[in-house]
Formats: C-alpha cells, sequence, structure tokens
C-alpha cells in the first residue's frame, strides 16, 4: 500500500480528474438572474473567482458591478485570460482586407461602357 495514493486510486487504480477544478482569482462571467433585465441589457456581470462556496454546490466570486460577493452557480471562468480587443472605427479603415481591396483594373471593368 503507497501512502501517497487517493482512495480512488486504491480503490480503481487510476488516478483521479481534476480538470473540472478552476484557478481561483481569474476573471469569471456571473449569470445574471434580475427578472427586470430588458431585452438589451447585458445577461453576465463581470467577477473574480474567489473559491467554492461552503454551503452549497456554487462558486463564490466578487461582482463588480454590485460590489460584493456572491454565490452562484451559472459561472464562466475566463481560463485563458483572452481579453477581447475593443474595434474601433479607424481600426476597420485601416485594416487591408476590409473592405475588399479592389485593382485598377477590377474598378475600370465595373464602370459602364462608353458609347
Amino acid at each position: 500500500m503507497n501512502i501517497t495514493q487517493t482512495p480512488l486510486e486504491l480503490w480503481y487504480g487510476e488516478t483521479p480528474s481534476v480538470k473540472h477544478f478552476k484557478n481561483f482569482r481569474r476573471k469569471c462571467y456571473i449569470k445574471n438572474n434580475d427578472e427586470k433585465l430588458g431585452k438589451l441589457e447585458p445577461r453576465a456581470d463581470e467577477g473574480i473567482l474567489l473559491g467554492y462556496s461552503h454551503h452549497s454546490k456554487s462558486y463564490k466570486c466578487y461582482n463588480k458591478i454590485l460590489g460584493r460577493i456572491v454565490d452562484s452557480i451559472d459561472v464562466v471562468v475566463d481560463e485563458k485570460g483572452y481579453i477581447p480587443r475593443q474595434v474601433n472605427h479607424e481600426d476597420i479603415e485601416e485594416d487591408e482586407d476590409y473592405p475588399p481591396n479592389q485593382t485598377d483594373d477590377e474598378e475600370e471593368s465595373q464602370e459602364a461602357p462608353e458609347e
């Protein structure tokens, strides 16, 4: 008997999976269950994952909008730390692929033929 093995390893002979564990102090999105939400209002509040709740099967998060700690089951954790950049009108104009560049030959061929 190896003391470093978990009971699951001793019983079934395989190591337990820990893929459901989440990193604490990560950005997360907490589903907003308010009944008074309008059509175009955001359905999630941004927060920080603090840990697991002691009272129920939920996550303990700091809700930045409310300014308090809440327990919620409906939480999406941003594991990769991806922050989407904001797209400005100037960025679209500078983008080489938008709108598709046309060569001078194509522009001339699209004009009405002269008679």
